[in-house]
């Protein structure tokens, strides 16, 4: 009985060493959890200003690239136009000789 005894004993204080350890761990978890949530909101406060993927474009900056993107559309569609109104007119045009022209052009005229 009485080895019983002592061996229950030695089991409460193993079971009692073990939970005090646990929680220690838990206060520990609990620590980091709270620290991790800290840099993580840290983080997202910084990266607001710095993020790529967030817009932060003023909307006077929005609505002047709206409306270039709409005078590009617009050219675009010009040109197409004009090439197929020159193919209509003097067959096909050889459109690779005419860019190098214009190009030619447009260096020397950067010179």
């Amino acid at each position: 009985m009485t080895a019983l005894e002592n061996d229950i004993n030695k089991l409460n204080m193993g079971l009692e060493s073990l939970k005090r350890s646990m929680s220690e761990m838990k206060t520990d978890l609990d620590t980091i959890r709270e620290n991790v949530r800290l840099v993580v909101s840290l983080y997202e406060m910084v990266s607001k200003e710095f993020n790529p993927f967030m817009d932060t474009t003023p909307e006077e900056i929005k609505q002047i690239t709206d409306s270039l993107k709409e005078d590009i559309e617009e050219l675009g569609k010009l040109v197409s136009s004009a090439i197929s109104d020159l193919r209509e007119l003097y067959g096909t045009p050889d459109i690779d000789s005419i860019i190098s022209d214009v190009e030619r052009e447009g260096s020397k005229d950067d010179q």
